[in-house]
């Protein structure tokens, strides 16, 4: 039996790979293996960092971790961004969007740490609301696409 609340999905074999390879198809659809640019894998918590991994190796991109800010806690790292410093766009891979505070800190951190970095798509695996993933797109100029459904939102622009 798995124990978890929201993470059966990633602990059960199958599920994992069926929820990567939906990412996969929707990557290769809006951005294309053939043109495929050049592109990190930026996650934030610990369901996305249980998927990141997989799917660099299937792109062959690195990842990027934003780290939450712990204030009076001890961490493992000093650093709030790990990873390559030489990012210039980047897709970011999350489970839901609930509030979009999670997207916002990691744009927010990454503009700090790589201020000519520029999110290109967030890909969501989870259950996720139509209005937030439009507001989220339009915000963002970016491609929002839902695997758990048939939601795909693209920006134009991104793909230029």
């Amino acid at each position: 039996m798995i124990r978890s609340d929201y993470l059966k999905p990633l602990f059960d074999p199958k599920k994992l790979e069926s929820i990567l390879d939906k990412i996969t198809i929707a990557i290769d659809d809006i951005l294309g293996f053939d043109n495929l640019p050049d592109f990190s894998f930026v996650v934030k918590g610990y369901s996305s960092a249980l998927v990141s991994p997989l799917l660099a190796m299937a792109f062959n991109c690195p990842i990027v971790l934003v780290r939450e800010k712990e204030f009076d806690r001890i961490s493992h790292s000093s650093l709030q961004v790990e990873g390559n410093d030489s990012l210039r766009k980047y897709v970011i891979i999350d489970d839901c969007l609930i509030t979009g505070n999670t997207i916002k800190e990691i744009v927010r951190s990454l503009d700090e740490f790589q201020p000519k970095a520029r999110l290109i798509g967030i890909v969501l695996y989870g259950k996720n609301d139509k209005q937030q993933m439009q507001a989220i797109a339009d915000r963002y100029s970016c491609f929002v696409k839902c695997v758990h459904g048939k939601q795909t939102l693209v920006n134009p622009e991104v793909l230029s």
